[in-house]
C-alpha cells in the first residue's frame, strides 16, 4: 500500500485491487467489485454489470466472519 501526494487527502492505493462486494440498500442483490484506493472520505471501486447502475449501495469489506459494511453514494 502507498499514499499519494501530500496536497490531497491521504489515500491508500492498493498494489492489487482488493476483492469486495457491493450490495443494494434493500439487501436483495450483491455482486463482486474491486477496491482500487481509499481515503477517509471516499473510495475508488471498479464495478461492472448491475452494480454500475447503483447510485447508493453498501460496500462490504469482508467476506468472512462478521462483515464490515459502509453505506456509499456514487457522485
Amino acid at each position: 500500500m502507498r499514499t499519494n501526494d501530500q496536497n490531497e487527502a491521504p489515500r491508500v492505493k492498493f498494489e492489487r485491487p482488493l476483492e469486495v462486494r457491493v450490495m443494494t440498500i434493500d439487501g436483495t442483490w450483491s455482486g463482486e467489485s474491486f477496491l482500487i484506493d481509499v481515503s477517509d472520505t471516499d473510495a475508488q471501486i471498479a464495478v461492472t454489470g448491475h452494480a454500475a447502475a447503483l447510485t447508493e449501495f453498501f460496500l462490504m469489506l469482508t467476506s468472512f466472519g462478521n462483515p464490515v459494511f459502509r453505506r456509499c453514494k456514487r457522485e
